[in-house]
């Protein structure tokens, strides 16, 4: 059976994963751009999320009400609130390292290379600070 925009949604509530190949290619591009607005800066998670997102209309569609939304704007809800949950993991992830516990180098070698042996006023300083 070819899928059509009138016939997706009954469908993918039949498993059929041509049905699937079909949000993929109409809604990709939206469901995409949801995900690189919300995980802009974490490129390791988009397409991770983006998988998710199909797994959760593939697992979902029977929740899916024709009239309380449009297909576009239930699939759209289920991009925000995946970005969310990979934003919270991330987030969990995070450990935090105390600044106390931090072991901190006493002497700059990077530093004293570039300012001059030991001198880190740099060059014409002399004539501006006290010795």
């Amino acid at each position: 059976m070819k899928i059509t925009e009138s016939n997706f949604v009954e469908q993918l509530k039949k498993h059929d994963e041509k049905a699937l190949m079909y949000v993929i290619s109409e809604y990709g591009g939206l469901l995409n751009a949801i995900v690189c607005t919300r995980l802009r800066l974490l490129k390791d998670y988009q397409e991770e999320c983006l998988n998710d997102i199909f797994l959760g209309i593939w697992k979902n569609i029977g929740s899916f009400d024709m009239d309380k939304s449009s297909f576009r704007n239930w699939c759209a809800g289920i991009a925000r609130y995946k970005a969310l949950d990979f934003l919270r993991r991330y987030y969990r992830e995070i450990t935090l390292e105390n600044i106390d516990d931090m072991e901190i180098p006493k002497v700059d070698e990077e530093l004293d290379t570039y300012c001059g042996a030991g001198d880190i006023r740099g060059a014409g300083a002399d004539a501006r600070l006290p010795e």
